[in-house]
């Protein structure tokens, strides 16, 4: 059984470790609100991911095949918060957050809201989920709950440990940019997110 939670685990870093639009989020947050907030946006991805895994590794054809049929709408909604996203980001100031800064729980529960709707904006994930599985053996849990609440276990946890990782070197490093510098990551990060979201509408 542990080999299952081992080999999910690999499998959560590998899909958060690319830096992709939810990459450059938890960044521009880091760097704005501090490092809970890069963590509960991580935690949001994590969360899609943990719901999409769950899907995969049990295979609930009924709720996989009612989300891949409106995967359009989705993406849609997805790319609308995205370049909405990235426009608010490109045109808002921010500087380094202080290592004290505290944020208001509702604000709170607004990064980890936003950063779970985004995550399951996509549920071509279930498509994604399910190859991986199939491919390295995973699906092959001989019909065990356990073997799959493992392999599920594993993803989830793959998947924060990546963000935490990255919200913790984003937040160190931060605090050593010059206000200038700072700047310029914001508008680029607001620019690609927008440029993920164009890209996501025509795809």
């Amino acid at each position: 059984m542990p080999l299952f939670f081992l080999k999910g685990l690999l499998v959560g870093l590998s899909i958060s470790a690319p830096v992709g639009p939810m990459g450059l989020l938890c960044i521009r947050r880091t760097l704005a609100f501090g490092r809970l907030s890069g963590m509960l946006t991580g935690l949001g991805v994590a969360t899609a991911d943990g719901t999409y895994s769950t899907l995969a590794a049990f295979g609930v054809a009924v709720i996989s095949q009612v989300l891949t049929e409106h995967g359009l709408h989705f993406r849609l909604f997805g790319a609308a918060v995205l370049l909405l996203l990235g426009a608010r980001i490109f045109f808002s100031a921010v500087q380094a957050a202080l290592p004290d800064e505290k944020t208001t729980a509702r604000r709170n529960l607004a990064l980890y809201l936003t950063a779970l709707m985004l995550g399951l904006s996509n549920p071509l994930a279930i498509l994604f989920f399910s190859a991986v599985f199939a491919g390295s053996g995973l699906a092959d849990t001989g019909g065990s709950l356990l073997a799959g609440c493992m392999l599920v276990a594993g993803v989830i946890s793959g998947s924060l440990l990546w963000w935490v990782a990255l919200s913790t070197i984003v937040s160190l490093l931060g605090r050593k940019l010059s206000p200038r510098a700072l700047s310029w990551i914001n508008r680029a990060s607001g620019l690609l997110i927008a440029l993920f979201g164009v890209l996501m509408l025509f795809r």
